[in-house]
């Protein structure tokens, strides 16, 4: 980011001198300074201490994510799936690792929970 930061102070300066020079720059120094803003506050924002008390917090409401019965019911399934894409997870695959247990591999944007919001 403070090469992106570094770029756009570069660029927004030579729109400046294009200014300067009577040269027309339309829209583009207001943009650019925008887009600068944008980074820097990016850059500059705190990013909440993830801690077991703030995940709890942040899925209060969901629900439990783990049915009682197995194998699943096709409702509990559902359930499941319908939990995991609320919490920002959008395929999740396990599977055994031959040692007794399991691997889970997934993709998911848990910004949702980490801004306290979800959907």
């Amino acid at each position: 980011m403070e090469a992106e930061v570094a770029k756009l102070e570069a660029a927004i300066s030579r729109l400046e001198d294009a200014i300067e020079q009577g040269q027309p720059v339309g829209d583009r120094l207001k943009k650019r300074k925008v887009e600068l803003d944008e980074l820097r506050w990016k850059m500059e924002a705190d990013e909440p201490e993830i801690t077991r008390e703030f995940v709890t917090n942040a899925m209060r409401g969901v629900g439990p994510l783990v049915p009682c019965t197995w194998p699943l019911t096709p409702e509990e399934t559902a359930r499941a799936r319908s939990m995991l894409r609320l919490v920002g997870v959008d395929r999740l695959t396990v599977a055994p690792d031959g040692q007794g247990s399991w691997t889970f591999k997934g993709d998911g944007d848990f910004s949702g929970l980490v801004l306290g919001h979800n959907g």
